[in-house]
């Protein structure tokens, strides 16, 4: 994690009017970059590479990709390490990763690596740069002040001090828009083609985020202010055992166990995982929604506290046994990755099916994973155009779509996103766009598939695609299918019959 340069101590210029006037603060911008962690997932990615099998070719790649990294970093380890052999376990294990696929997600880790260390080593300078221009400015207006200058030379120092200021906030946004581009790409490619989701990055890989340690003290403290002391004291009421006073229990147990520094690492983050689930529904809505399965927050959080209630008490009639709290913490964890890997997959291979080159459907698949729908980037691209065809057009002969590259030179790219933008505008999340690319092949009517699902068109976790990409998920050695929730794609839920019980019953 670098150090961020903060706005300098100024006497006679405002901060907060040379942000108000650039539009933005060149500060957070950088600070938003320098709380990445570029050797945390450089050395993931030197983890993911000694497991898998090298070739020749992905050895150089990586090598080259390291000697980018090593030239960009020169800071300490971060404050928030990731176990990477136990990443490497996990992908290798329960995502399925195969051992060729691991070196792959080790190359694109250390090219994110060697970009989040470029980018910062950028944009520190400038904003750097910034402030030795404030301060220079500042101490010139004090003068002028002092000597009573005349109004005009006041205000062309104010002026010079606001021009800085957007000069300095457009370049570092330009450096951090570029990284973020990469990231992007990095996150589609590590889930289309090896197969994994990436989502341990989450806070280290420079996009904002909260660290995960970070977000389970958040979480524990949260917890803490506003819902313990009830919980405490239904419990201390006695009387007999209800669920409301069994979840109290359960979640005065997580709060124990995330704030005892002698509980294992994991034991402490799915307990603050629990507990953060339900401070998210407890505060209801606004909230975030998830670009790629299209679910919000609040429904995910209230998903995942349904699911994981049901499943520790078990399922006898399915002959599911119940689980301990961090099995199936730990299960809807890798069950969720997993729903990302098969969504962004699958709306790849559907887009490719439409026409697209392999090249401009993971860039599609991008435009979609940065939150935009087709209709907002017809009016990023083009504001003038009368049509969505031509706006998708002219932004893929400008060679962007989105934030990435598109191969501009593929007219048949050009011609399948003119034909597609005027069926998915209102569609603005990958797991929509699977599906309704697929209602198309089979001739179903976009507007009915999405009518049928409602919401989000995967209705969230719980929805057919969003739980079918689950359908490998089992709990425990006997192999008891738990989240095998199988959405065929445009067609709702289908799948074997103990598949539509389960559906059934988590849904009932």
């Amino acid at each position: 994690m670098g150090t961020a340069q903060p706005p300098p101590n100024l006497r006679y210029l405002s901060v907060a009017d040379l942000i108000a006037s650039a539009g933005g603060s060149p500060w957070e911008v950088n600070a938003s970059l320098q709380r990445g962690e570029p050797d945390q997932v450089a050395e993931l990615g030197q983890a993911f590479h000694d497991a898998g099998l090298c070739t020749g070719q992905a050895s150089e790649d990586f090598q080259a990709a390291r000697l980018r990294f090593l030239a960009s970093w020169d800071r300490e380890t971060g404050q928030h390490p990731i176990d990477d052999s136990a990443e490497v376990r996990h992908a290798a294990g329960r995502m399925g990763v195969q051992l060729s696929q691991l070196a792959d997600v080790g190359t694109e880790l250390e090219e994110l690596a060697a970009a989040l260390a470029e980018t910062q080593r950028l944009t520190n300078p400038q904003v750097g740069g910034l402030n030795a221009v404030l301060m220079g400015l500042d101490a010139s207006l004090g003068i002028a002040l002092s000597n009573r200058s005349a109004r005009g030379v006041v205000d062309r120092l104010r002026e010079s001090a606001r021009a800085a200021t957007k000069q300095t906030l457009g370049s570092v946004t330009a450096l951090r828009d570029g990284y973020s581009a990469t990231l992007t790409a990095a996150m589609t490619h590590m889930r289309a083609l090896d197969g994994y989701s990436p989502d341990v990055l989450q806070g280290v890989d420079g996009d904002g985020g909260v660290p995960e340690a970070d977000q389970a003290r958040l979480a524990t403290d949260r917890y803490a202010d506003t819902q313990r002391a009830a919980d405490q004291a239904l419990v201390d009421a006695g009387g007999p055992m209800t669920p409301a006073k069994q979840d109290a229990m359960n979640r005065l147990r997580d709060y124990v166990t995330s704030t005892n520094e002698a509980a294992p690492a994991d034991a402490r983050r799915l307990a603050a995982e629990r507990l953060e689930d339900f401070n998210t529904v407890r505060q209801g809505q606004p909230s975030v929604t998830d670009p790629i399965l299209g679910t919000s927050s609040y429904d995910r959080a209230q998903q995942r506290l349904e699911w994981q209630r049901r499943l520790e008490q078990g399922i006898p009639s399915m002959g599911i046994a119940g689980r301990s709290a961090d099995q199936v913490t730990a299960l809807l964890d890798d069950a969720e990755q997993q729903a990302k890997v098969l969504a962004t997959q699958r709306t790849v291979k559907a887009l490719e099916q439409q026409g697209m080159s392999p090249a401009g459907a993971m860039a599609a698949v991008d435009h979609l994973s940065q939150g935009m729908t087709w209709e907002d980037l017809a009016t990023f691209t083009n504001k003038a155009s009368g049509g969505l065809g031509d706006g998708l057009e002219q932004a893929t002969r400008a060679e962007s779509f989105g934030r990435h590259v598109l191969e501009a030179s593929n007219p048949a790219d050009v011609e399948v996103l003119e034909r597609l933008g005027k069926r998915l505008g209102a569609v603005g999340y990958v797991l929509d766009a699977g599906l309704a690319l697929n209602a198309i092949e089979n001739g179903a009517p976009v507007g009915e598939t999405l009518a049928k699902t409602g919401g989000g068109i995967g209705g969230g976790m719980l929805g057919g695609f969003g739980l079918g990409a689950l359908g490998g998920s089992y709990l425990g050695p006997g192999g008891a299918l738990v989240l095998g929730v199988v959405g065929s794609i445009g067609g709702g839920i289908a799948g074997e019959e103990g598949v539509e019980k389960v559906y059934q019953w988590a849904t009932g």
